[in-house]
């Protein structure tokens, strides 16, 4: 059983962007956003364009634990907008939950 810890930073910009930090799986570690998109927010993590398509960086061996990260993440950005007293509190946030990720 890994631990995930989660250091996020609220935008203080207004757009797509929501937050922006770092996600721990030791001995890993990557950098993440919170982005509000056509079906809601989403975890975006590290990618690059290659000609027409984004590739991404970071790769999970599974569905379910890309899952667990993004649930992870999401759950401590709304900590951390609930906790919030004003737009664009810039407070930042560090939680660990422990999950079930196999690596």
């Amino acid at each position: 059983m890994k631990d995930i810890s989660v250091k996020l930073q609220l935008s203080t910009k207004e757009g797509n962007l929501k937050a922006f930090g770092t996600v721990t799986i030791a001995p890993f570690q990557v950098n993440c956003r919170v982005m509000n998109g056509s079906k809601g927010l989403f975890v975006g993590l590290p990618s690059r364009k290659d000609g027409e398509k984004w590739q991404d960086e970071v790769r999970f061996t599974s569905r379910e634990e890309q899952e667990e990260v993004s649930r992870v993440v999401l759950e401590n950005y709304n900590s951390l907008v609930s906790g919030a007293s004003t737009p664009g509190n810039t407070k930042a946030k560090s939680a660990t939950n422990s999950s079930s990720l196999p690596f």
